[in-house]
């Protein structure tokens, strides 16, 4: 159920009125009782309580960007000089904010580092593996299990559940468990979306119908639909730290290695572009991985003074 503006407006003034010292009694009874007139009202206060908390650990960036949203929201309104008016209106802000998928990015639950991957074991038995520069959060809800993709790609295993369906979304759509296990990965055309078990309904975010996906089989999602793409055979191999592409462009591989690498990898001719790659190559050493590239190829590497690593023609 969806909060309506008068919860979220009593809600931030709860909020404001009981983050101050020496709450009288009375005021602390009133409270229960409008908790107690149904159940989102506590779960709408603790949302907005915990988004305050967040608040204090926010970067200067993140903050800058609340400041301008409460701006933005207050300035055909009269400036407020009562304080906790001002403290309700900021929670009531947050709040707005965080049920906004690209303003949530900004304070993920959990995020990987360049080159780092991550195992989260849910507490419902469900597992989640984040692949490098990756960022979700996550809500066990009572209705439902959703963790937001914000960009990076993730591996789930989803423990059985029927009364709380178990939803992957990104800014582009939502792929929802049918069954166990699949991937998301958010890239420049949209998502993707791969099933290794079971099935998962892949739906747009703005326009169009929903897409059934068997094992095996892989998806797009983007601002036009979902649409059928072509099997990748081993394209979960990144979960065990391998590369394993069939037939791929140089390019997309080099994509994949710079996710680890140390260094930027990339080439110094376009005529290299038009090369397929099919082979295994660690992840976790992307160097050594580059160098079996090279001689794959017949390439040469070169390092430079910007420390990137160049991957052109070998001289003749």
């Amino acid at each position: 159920m969806k909060a309506s503006p008068e919860i979220v407006r009593e809600a931030a003034r709860w909020t404001a009125l009981l983050d101050t010292d020496g709450v009288p009694r009375r005021q602390r009874a009133a409270f229960e009782a409008w908790c107690a007139q149904n159940p989102l009202h506590r779960q709408v206060f603790e949302h907005m309580r915990a988004f305050g908390q967040r608040i204090e650990t926010m970067g200067a960036s993140e903050r800058r960007v609340l400041t301008r949203l409460d701006r933005v929201r207050q300035r055909r309104r009269a400036r407020q000089r009562n304080t906790l008016l001002s403290v309700a209106a900021l929670a009531a802000a947050g709040w707005w904010a965080s049920q906004n998928f690209s303003l949530r990015q900004f304070w993920p639950d959990y995020q990987t580092a360049h080159g780092e991957r991550r195992t989260l074991a849910l507490d419902d038995g469900s597992a989640v593996v984040l692949d490098a520069d990756s960022a979700v959060s996550i809500d066990l809800g009572t209705d439902a299990r959703r963790v937001d993709l914000f960009h990076g790609r993730l591996f789930t295993t989803v423990a059985r559940d029927p009364r709380r369906p178990f939803v992957v979304e990104t800014a582009e759509g939502t792929a929802t468990a049918l069954g166990t296990a699949f991937a998301v990965t958010r890239g420049e055309a949209g998502t993707e979306v791969e099933v290794t078990e079971s099935r998962v309904r892949a739906c747009p975010a703005r326009q169009g119908e929903c897409l059934d996906l068997e094992v095996g089989e892989r998806a797009l999602i983007n601002d036009t639909g979902v649409s059928r793409l072509p099997s990748a055979q081993r394209a979960l191999s990144w979960t065990t730290g391998w590369l394993e592409v069939d037939d791929r462009p140089l390019l997309e591989v080099l994509a994949e290695l710079n996710r680890y690498s140390r260094r930027s990898i990339r080439i110094d001719s376009s005529l290299l572009a038009n090369l397929r790659i099919t082979g295994s190559y660690p992840l976790d050493d992307s160097e050594r991985a580059l160098a079996a590239l090279a001689v794959h190829l017949d390439l040469e590497i070169e390092a430079t003074p910007d420390g990137t690593l160049l991957l052109k023609p070998r001289r003749p």
